[in-house]
């Protein structure tokens, strides 16, 4: 599979305690393509994302002040994503399986 060329930038300052991965992906009309489902969201709407990335480097730098600077750059070449329905939407075996994950995250 090729590379997939996705724009991707960081969240500003004032956004970072909303998204602490701070972290934005940019979809072009190659990848909305390759993954129809993204052209049916609307503004506001969540969905889940797999995907396989690849390792392009790692760094790590001494500050004198701050420990260290880590970085670890990816490249991700496959992705997946799928909405994700809210309560009402569910049908009762997905409603029962959303409680069961959330009831086994809780205890441990």
């Amino acid at each position: 599979m090729e590379a997939m060329k996705t724009d991707i930038s960081p969240v500003g300052l004032s956004e970072q305690e909303k998204y602490p991965v701070s972290l934005r992906i940019y979809f072009t009309n190659e990848q909305i393509e390759q993954i129809p489902m993204l052209d049916a969201l609307n503004v506001g709407d969540r969905l889940k994302l797999a995907g396989e990335a690849f390792v392009l480097s790692i760094k790590k730098e001494p500050r004198q002040d701050e420990g260290s600077q880590r970085e670890v750059c990816i490249q991700i070449d496959q992705l997946a994503a799928e909405p994700i329905k809210k309560p009402e939407e569910l049908t009762m075996p997905e409603y029962r399986d959303m409680r069961n994950k959330k009831q086994t995250t809780r205890a441990a």
